[in-house]
C-alpha cells in the first residue's frame, strides 16, 4: 500500500472528506485528492506532518505499511468493519470473542468424548474456522483502534 492509499485510509476510517482533511490540514484539497491517487508519490515532509496532526497519528505510522494480518481474507474483513458504525463493530466484536472462546475450548473434545477420533476433514474445518473468526476479530479490532485514535488529540494544548 503506498502513501496516498495510507492517507485515503486512514481519512476513511475518520470519516472524514478530502476536503475536510485538507482544511484540518491546512493543505489544498488539490494536494490531498492527488496524493490519494498516487499522482503525488513523495510528498513534502510538512504535508506529511500536517496530515497526520489532522488524522490524529505520527508520520511514522502514515507513512509505514500497516501490520499485515492475513492476507486477501483479512483485507475484506477490513473493508467490511471500516462501512459498520462503532456499535456494529463492538458488537460484531463481542461475537467474535464469544465464537473464539467456544472454539478454543477443546477442538477435538467432542468426538473423543463419542469414543472416536477426530477426522481430518472435522479438524480442517475446526481450523478454518479459527482462522476466519480471528482474522475478522482482528480486522474489527484493527477499525476500533483506528477510531479511537482519531479522537485523541495529536497535540497537547499549552
Amino acid at each position: 500500500m503506498d502513501i496516498g492509499a495510507r492517507v485515503r485510509a486512514a481519512r476513511r476510517a475518520r470519516e472524514l472528506s478530502q476536503e475536510a482533511l485538507a482544511r484540518r490540514a491546512d493543505v489544498s484539497l488539490n494536494v490531498v485528492n492527488r496524493l490519494e491517487r498516487g499522482v503525488i508519490s513523495d510528498p513534502h515532509y510538512s504535508t506529511l506532518v500536517s496530515l497526520a496532526d489532522a488524522l490524529g497519528m505520527s508520520v511514522e505510522k502514515l507513512v509505514n505499511p500497516p501490520i499485515s494480518y492475513g492476507g486477501e481474507r483479512f483485507k475484506q474483513f477490513l473493508v467490511k468493519a471500516r462501512e459498520k458504525s462503532r456499535e456494529e463493530l463492538t458488537q460484531r466484536y463481542e461475537e467474535l470473542d464469544e465464537r473464539l472462546e467456544e472454539l478454543s475450548k477443546d477442538p477435538a473434545g467432542l468426538p473423543r468424548k463419542l469414543g472416536r477420533q477426530s477426522s481430518p476433514e472435522e479438524l480442517g474445518r475446526y481450523f478454518r474456522e479459527l482462522t476466519e473468526v480471528a482474522a475478522e476479530a482482528r480486522a474489527v479490532y484493527l477499525v476500533l483502534g483506528e477510531r479511537l485514535e482519531s479522537k485523541i488529540p495529536s497535540k497537547v494544548p499549552a
